[in-house]
Formats: structure tokens, sequence, C-alpha cells
């Protein structure tokens, strides 16, 4: 392929890494040439002509896409049996409108350059829309949502439709932390900040819009069991707020850079509900949490602590309306007394295990130093916000299907050394209201593909497992994959019932 340039057909393969169909933005590295960078000897003495600066269109330009940030730099191909092909490309991260594509499949759009054509794809309906109003407050839309910085400096989140609208809806909060990597033992004072000093718009749609806001901490440097040290240090939080086209949630990326010690530092959203119910996502679907209320004989041994663990997200909602906080990576949340979701961002402490906490009588682990938990240096965390109606069926498929959609993206990537695009692969599809996907792999003999899932709901329901593969046959598993009851297949289709909560584990081969 590398003496053949002629004959290459660029492409963007888009994957879909859910186990449904889906279709809307989709995050891309479009490359397109610009001129040959020669390798070998005496070759750096040649300067080829540059080729055109031309749109690059994607499927001819019925894949309408935004650029987001666009660069020069090499790409450098590597074959087997050639000499390596080195190019200047222009470098274009970009967001696209793609359609629907297959559960776990792919689809390859033709990569070209040249005038727009006339049959240009239109953009989605909801549109992103960005504007500074009279009072000197910048908002940013799409059809589902509103996030504004208003001129107090408080982010506010709303519902178009009028169901949510949520004032001071992020407020970053720090507090020192003398405790162990074990134990927290947080010491006051607590450091609050609802307002940004400053915010700007710097994606303003069609497809994405992104307000970066950046709120000002003084902390101190240090803590220790007598208290916050006086001396302090300024500590930057920056937030990218992110809405998509027809995209009914908010993404939140934090960065900072820690520059103090023995601290915990969380983000807390503001859910509009006083007093709900209380759902986090676990290792097979989302469990009810509540406060733990222990006897005085069991505190004296140790105290609980008011946080607990989540998987991907945490639901606060009661009769009328609700929030689900989605944590890519973040793994702790606490449901604070006024309703809010506090999630960690990250704990700073010095020692693996200390014997001064009155959290706790002794040692919880071996006595040592950890410095790097000070966690000294960038951080970076990505979360996202879905407001919502009461914990029903439909929202609990709705939350499911986001987490995927926040969590596992569309994405793309250019392929320029192709011979032929590519065809569309048709990947695995779970179908059946209130199933999450569990996992497909080997089973562990080796004879059998292992298809997971679990019902969220509290009732049964019919599913299948619809596959590309022939498969000539199927059965029922336990969580050890011991086959049970023969299932019937049905040109690649599997059919199950998921009784209410139930992992179903299906082997196929």
């Amino acid at each position: 392929a590398i003496g053949r340039r002629a004959d290459w057909r660029p492409s963007v393969v888009v994957r879909n890494r859910a186990p449904r169909a889906r279709s809307g933005v989709a995050e891309m590295e479009i490359l397109t040439f610009i001129r040959d960078v020669p390798v070998g000897p005496d070759s750096a003495w040649a300067q080829p002509p540059e080729s055109p600066d031309e749109p690059a269109l994607v499927d001819g330009g019925r894949v309408p896409y935004q650029v987001l940030e666009q660069s020069r730099r090499n790409d450098r191909l590597e074959p087997r049996r050639h000499y390596p092909d080195n190019d200047l490309v222009r470098a274009q991260r970009v967001v696209a409108w793609v359609p629907e594509i297959p559960g776990y499949g792919t689809v390859a759009f033709p990569l070209t350059t040249g005038a727009v054509a006339a049959h240009e794809a239109a953009a989605p309906q909801g549109q992103v829309r960005t504007g500074v109003s009279e009072d000197g407050s910048t908002w940013m839309e799409n059809r589902f949502l509103r996030v504004t910085h208003d001129s107090t400096g408080a982010i506010l989140l709303s519902v178009l439709d009028g169901s949510v609208e949520l004032h001071r809806f992020i407020e970053i909060e720090d507090v020192g932390d003398a405790g162990d990597t074990y134990t927290p033992s947080l010491i006051a004072p607590v450091i609050r900040s609802a307002t940004a000093n400053r915010a700007r718009v710097v994606h303003h749609g069609p497809l994405r819009g992104e307000m970066e806001a950046e709120f000002l901490l003084a902390i101190p440097e240090q803590t220790s069991r007598n208290g916050r040290a006086a001396a302090t240090v300024n500590m930057a939080v920056r937030l990218a707020l992110v809405i998509d086209a027809e995209a009914r949630f908010l993404r939140v990326r934090v960065t900072c850079e820690n520059v103090a010690r023995d601290h915990r530092l969380r983000l807390v959203f503001g859910t509009g509900v006083g007093r709900g119910d209380v759902y986090a996502d676990a290792a097979f679907g989302p469990v009810v949490r509540r406060a733990l209320r222990h006897s005085p004989d069991v505190t004296e041994l140790e105290q609980a602590l008011p946080t607990a663990p989540l998987h991907r997200y945490v639901t606060c909602c009661d009769d009328h309306s609700g929030l689900t906080v989605f944590a890519n990576g973040a793994t702790e949340y606490e449901m604070l007394s006024d309703g809010r979701i506090a999630i960690t961002l990250f704990r700073a402490v010095g020692e693996l295990s200390r014997a001064d906490l009155p959290e706790r009588p002794g040692h919880a682990g071996w006595p040592s130093p950890t410095p790097d938990a000070q966690c000294l240096g960038p951080i970076e965390s990505e979360m996202a916000c879905l407001p919502h109606g009461p914990r029903t069926d439909e929202v609990v498929g709705a939350i499911e299907r986001t987490a995927d959609d926040v969590l596992f993206p569309l994405i793309a990537e250019t392929f320029r050394a192709l011979m032929a695009p590519p065809g569309t692969t048709d990947g695995i599809v779970l179908d059946g209201a209130g199933l999450a996907f569990g996992a497909c792999k080997r089973s562990e003999d080796g004879d059998w593909m292992v298809l997971r899932c679990v019902n969220l709901l509290g009732s049964e329901v019919h599913g299948s497992w619809r596959l590309r593969l022939s498969v000539r046959e199927a059965r029922l598993a336990r969580l050890d994959e011991s086959p049970g009851a023969v299932l019937a297949v049905d040109h690649g289709r599997v059919a199950f019932v998921a009784s209410p909560r139930a992992v179903v584990t299906v082997l196929v081969r």
C-alpha cells in the first residue's frame, strides 16, 4: 500500500462500544494529507509541495462535524516490507453527528477533501446555542438543558421544560483530613466555593457547547491533629461544562493542581431533592443506600462513615424529580442532609495507618509513610449529571443507557492507507427494557462464549441476545458457568426470560 498512494481510500471508522444501536455525537480525529516528509539519507534537502488546504469531507459531506482543535503533525506508517512513510498531516479533533451504528459494531465513512457537497447533511434538531444575557450571565443550551454562569458567579442547570431549576448547582468543598489510607479524620474548617471567579464559552456549537469555569480556593497548606495550618495556598479548580446536541445530560470535566497536603476535595451537586431515596450502582446493578445507624457499643469500636461507594453512578430522587451523577473513576460519594450529592475527587493523606485517630482505636494496617498518597500534582476527573423524573422503569432504563453514553461515547479514528473502505460490522446486541450488559467473555473451559446481563427492574423481562455469528447451541448457566437449560436459537437470536433483579448468564457456541 505504501507504493500505491494514489490507490489509498482514507476512511473514518466509527466504533460503538455499547450493546445497542446508537446514533449521535461521535468524537473523532480527522487526518488529511498536507505533504510528504522525506525519510532517509539526503532526503531532508527535498521540500515537496503542499497539497491545497481544502475542507475535509466525511462521507462526501453527509456527516456534519464541528472542529474543536486543529494542528499539524507527522503521521508515520511502518510497513513490514517497505521503507517507512512519513507525512505531514492536518489533525482535526472534531465531534460529528453520525447515523445509527450497530451495537458493538463499526461503520466506515470515506474521507475526502474538496468543496462541500450539495447534499450536505443537516445537523440534528437539538443544536447547541450559546449567548450572553443582558445581565451579563453566560449560557449555553440544547433543546433539553440550559447551563448558565450568572452575574453572581454561580452555575445554574435548568431543564427547558420547566421541570427542574437548580441554582448554585455546583460547589467545591475542601476540608482537612488527618486520617490515613483506611479512615478519614476530618479537621475543620470546611472551605466552600459556589461561585466561579470567571467563566467563558470555548465551544459554541452546533454539535458541542463547552463552558470553562474556574473556582479559586485558598486552602491551608497542611493539616495535623492540632488543626489546619494558618498559611494558605491558592488552588484553582477548573470545570469544563459540556453539552452535546440532543443530549439530556451535562458532562463535567474537572482539572486542578493539588498543592496542599492532608485534605479532601469534593465536588458537590445540587439535586433539587430534599429527602429522597438513594440508589448507588454496584457490581450487579444499583442498590438502595441508607445511612448506617449503629448502637453505641459498635461505634466505640469504629465510627460509621457517612460516605459510601459507587460503581458508575449514584441517584437521588423523590416522587417528583431526581438527579443521577455518573463518575468515571471516582468511587466515593456522600448524600448530604440537604439532598446534595458530594463526590470525592481525592483524599490527600501521608500515612498507611495511624494509631491516634478518634474514629478508630489503634492501627488498621502496618504503620508506614505513603508520600505519594498526598496526591500532589495534576488531578483530572470526569463526571456527568442527568436530571430526570421519579424512579420508574422508564427512568431506570434511561439511566442505564446514559451510563453507556457517558462512559463509552461513540469514537472514531482515521485510517489513511486503506485500499478499500471496510464494510459495516455488526457486534452483539442486548434487547430488553431494563436489562444492563454485564459481560461478554470466553468461558473458563474455553468451550463457550459467556453473555451476562442484569435485570434492573422489579418485574420479569423478556430479553434476547442478537449475534452476527452463527450460533448452533445456547444454554442458561449459573454464575460459575455451569450449563443449564437449553435455549432456543433463531438466526443468531437467543431469547431468555429474566426474573426480577436477576443476573442472567447465557452460554453460546
